[in-house]
């Protein structure tokens, strides 16, 4: 017996409008999750086209497949729709690079520097006063390592 709520998903129709209404919901909610389902919906779409099932197989083929098809390819799909990346640039990135102090710094204490718009906090093994540029010798963590551009 089918639920009188989902009455309208039965047959191929019902299917199709829930497999777009997920294809679209996901350009909305990215996550990369509901696409899976909606694909579920169009495959359980296309099946009850060419054979006539039940609802209850119906839905048994649609959660198969949509499940089927998260584990299956949302790791191959993932790095294709959003591109690699890492946790943090290298370190090598940033040494030789040009900054400017804008919280002095002295060997006792850490100061801030300007790289690229961001501010960073950083070292030195001498005093570099506020508005002096520096460049980048190194890195540890999220502290730049700088010495005094003359």
């Amino acid at each position: 017996m089918i639920p009188e709520s989902l009455s309208w998903l039965q047959g191929p129709g019902g299917w199709l409008i829930l497999g777009l209404l997920l294809l679209i919901l996901e350009c909305m909610v990215p996550g990369l999750v509901l696409i899976f389902f909606g694909l579920g919906a169009l495959l359980t779409a296309v099946l009850t086209l060419l054979v006539e099932l039940s609802f209850a197989l119906q839905m048994l083929f649609f959660c198969s497949a949509s499940v089927a098809l998260l584990l299956g390819l949302r790791k191959l799909s993932k790095p294709i729709l959003f591109g690699k990346s890492s946790d943090a640039p290298d370190k090598e990135d940033f040494i030789g690079q040009r900054g400017s102090v804008t919280q002095a710094i002295s060997p006792l204490q850490a100061g801030r520097v300007l790289l690229h718009g961001v501010e960073w906090s950083a070292t030195a093994a001498e005093a570099i006063p506020a508005e002096h540029p520096v460049e980048i010798t190194g890195r540890s963590n999220l502290t730049l390592e700088v010495k005094p551009l003359s």
